[in-house]
């Protein structure tokens, strides 16, 4: 962490001794720290500002892993990514691109998320040797202006590694015949 300390009396700095410099000499030593803490810090922002998630399990059994998918899942649907044990280094990807480059970003993208209106007829597969969970399920996406409502159909990919979702892997798609909200293919 910097902290910069700014003085209008140098004389009453006891602990430094500065008193033989130049104010001159000290306005420019404060500009060099200001300039370097504003180089500094926004490399280091968006690690800081990441919420971490203390995971709801830390073991690698086949519960802990669906019910950190589940809680995934549950903040896509509510729009909110404030439950989602996140590792830091949370890597995605979707149809082969990369959404979202890191932590921050990922949770920005699922609160963002507001024409998502929920998940339907969802299948969860857990494999603990691998850390893994394959999730199948509809995602219903609202109407959005001209755009008509529509179902997207979701194969995901998640490496949980001690409860924090450590990867994500998304698969869409989208039949362009037909309009509205899918019927399930599974009760």
């Amino acid at each position: 962490m910097i902290a910069l300390v700014l003085v209008n009396d140098w004389d009453q700095c006891l602990h430094f001794p500065l008193t033989k410099w130049k104010p001159k000499m000290m306005k420019r030593i404060s500009l060099a720290l200001f300039v370097l803490a504003s180089m500094v810090l926004p490399i280091t922002m968006p690690t800081a500002l990441a919420q971490q998630v203390k995971p709801a399990c830390t073991d690698n059994s086949r519960a802990c892993l669906v019910k950190t998918a589940n809680l995934y899942l549950d903040g896509l649907a509510h729009h909110d990514a404030s439950k989602i044990p996140f590792a830091p280094d949370v890597r995605c990807t979707e149809q082969d691109n990369v959404p979202a480059a890191n932590e921050v970003e990922f949770r920005k993208s699922i609160n963002d998320s507001g024409v998502i209106q929920g998940i339907r007829s969802l299948r969860l597969m857990a494999d603990p040797e691998t850390q893994s969970v394959s999730a199948f399920y509809f995602l219903d996406i609202g109407a959005v202006g001209k755009e008509h409502a529509y179902t997207v159909m979701r194969g995901q990919r998640f490496k949980i590694v001690h409860g924090l979702v450590k990867e994500v892997e998304v698969y869409n798609y989208v039949n362009p015949k037909l309009t509205g909200l899918a019927k399930p293919f599974w009760p």
